[in-house]
């Protein structure tokens, strides 16, 4: 699954995925903050230039969830386990907080992504004229969150 801005903190990555004390601490990355106000900084030009356009926003490469949580534990300098999740598993945590029609349809995406789901976009780099930044860029910008 690529590093998306709206469907990878899946936002950026799947709450199955997310290290144990990740998702204990409900890290508030900054990085998606700085991205969309550099998106909104854009608007004028590029951004009216492709009124009606729908921009596919992805990192420079399509990045798992275990290669993912290996960034954060790089970043961290320390060993951070994926834990993955069976679809029951995964189910019963997301009904917590989301309608049972939209976690079945969520983890179905999740579970057999289409390949234009893990696509990389040139996207971002049409908008900002800069190269998409990576996933471990990210994590290292906003590591107190990891903490």
């Amino acid at each position: 699954m690529p590093n998306t801005i709206g469907n990878s903190l899946p936002i950026l990555t799947p709450l199955r995925a997310w290290p144990h004390h990740a998702r204990h601490h409900h890290p508030r990355p900054q990085g998606i903050t700085s991205t969309a106000s550099e998106l909104r900084a854009h608007r004028s030009s590029s951004w009216a230039a492709g009124a009606g356009h729908t921009y596919e926003l992805t990192g420079p490469e399509a990045i798992s969830p275990r290669l993912q949580t290996a960034a954060i534990a790089g970043a961290l300098g320390e060993d951070v386990t994926f834990v993955e999740l069976t679809r029951e598993e995964a189910h019963a945590r997301m009904a917590r907080f989301m309608p049972d029609e939209v976690v079945s349809s969520t983890l179905d995406v999740l579970g057999a992504p289409l390949p234009g789901e893990q696509a990389v976009s040139p996207d971002v780099e049409k908008v900002l004229h800069r190269p998409a930044r990576p996933f471990a860029e990210w994590v290292s910008r906003n590591l107190p969150a990891f903490r």
